[in-house]
């Protein structure tokens, strides 16, 4: 199936010939971290090194209509000192030798060709896929790994056909099939409705399990938004609820403060129930800095995960200073966690992101 998907990319797009609307961008970012919670034999120093190169072309047809291809390429290694640290090294168990190569010498990032006019767009490839008003907590968000941390922005894509359909100004219908491994198929489909109340969202997917979603977001005097996802199969059932909530306090250029609550229930087998919190504060200062401040709480295991991050960004360069403060590994025992530093006790990173 994985040849017949590249395939069918290609012969899609060999059939236009682009000459003149093209673009070429990209990004590339270095950083530096050390922290208090070093796994043994390994370096206080770990660092980062990557990039992301993004080839585009797209043509004008008669009648508004449109076609585009993009592909982006991704290179990402991290450094323990001055050693890869390489799929084994972080306890990743990975039987395909050829996934090792792709990884050291980068893999695709967005491989797609899309055809759009005002009702209608096909985009077939390598491509995101996202929706649902929450932005930390998101519980339906079972396509992407969306992480307000992480200055380089990266999110991953599936390889699938999605179709949006837009029959008026307020409604909007999706439909996906997306290839999954091994070689099958799974499908869902969206609606969205934009009202006066709010804009609301319902979601369908179907692989090994059944996954519904139904979201909500009003945009007032301040922010609400809801995300509730229900997954059933034989032997599970799983209720995940969430609630957000903003407000911009007029101090400054702006006091931004976001607070969401999860709720997780899992009534069949063995029944158990988890909470959730995340608070996301953030304030430009002038018009170059930024100050970001994300705190999430795991309720049930009394764990919180603290993160503080000054972000200054000059036209095409941005430079990042961030503090986290979470918990060490012996917190995690019995369970084996990766030998990486981030995301483990107090660790403080620099990164340096240049944007072409």
């Amino acid at each position: 199936m994985k040849k017949n998907f590249i395939t069918i990319i290609v012969f899609i797009f060999n059939q236009f010939t682009f000459t003149q609307n093209f673009s070429f961008k990209g990004r590339i970012w270095y950083s530096g971290l050390t922290s208090n919670d070093i796994p043994k034999n390994f370096s206080t120093i770990e660092s980062k090194l990557g990039t992301i190169t993004t080839f585009s072309l797209y043509s004008d047809l008669i009648n508004n209509h449109l076609i585009d291809f993009e592909y982006a390429h991704k290179i990402d290694q991290t450094y323990s000192g001055d050693s890869i640290i390489n799929a084994d090294t972080i306890n990743i168990k990975i039987f395909n030798k050829k996934l090792d190569y792709i990884n050291q010498l980068g893999e695709p990032y967005r491989f797609w060709v899309r055809f759009s006019n005002e009702k209608i767009e096909a985009r077939l490839g390598l491509q995101k896929i996202t929706f649902g008003p929450a932005q930390i907590l998101r519980n339906v968000s079972w396509f992407d790994n969306i992480d307000l941390t992480d200055p380089t922005n990266q999110i991953k894509g599936v390889k699938a056909f999605r179709l949006k359909w837009f029959p008026s100004n307020i409604i909007s219908l999706w439909s996906w099939s997306i290839f999954n491994k091994p070689d099958s198929l799974s499908f869902g489909f969206r609606s969205e409705l934009s009202h006066n109340s709010g804009e609301w969202g319902i979601t369908y997917h179907a692989n090994q399990l059944n996954n519904i979603g139904l979201d909500y977001r009003y945009d007032g005097y301040f922010g609400l938004w809801s995300e509730n996802s229900l997954l059933l199969s034989e032997n599970k059932k799983q209720i995940i609820s969430t609630l957000g909530l903003d407000y911009t306090i007029p101090i400054g250029n702006g006091l931004y403060l976001m607070i969401e609550f999860m709720s997780v229930q899992q009534p069949k087998i063995i029944k158990s129930k988890e909470n959730y919190a995340a608070l996301l504060t953030n304030m430009p200062i002038g018009m170059i800095h930024q100050i970001s401040i994300i705190s999430q709480i795991n309720i049930k295991e009394n764990r919180y995960y603290n993160f503080f991050q000054w972000s200054s960004t000059y036209e095409n360069i941005s430079l990042n200073y961030i503090f986290s403060l979470n918990p060490k590994r012996k917190d995690y025992l019995p369970i084996e966690v990766p030998n990486v530093l981030e995301n483990f006790g107090s660790t403080f990173q620099i990164m340096f992101i240049y944007n072409y």
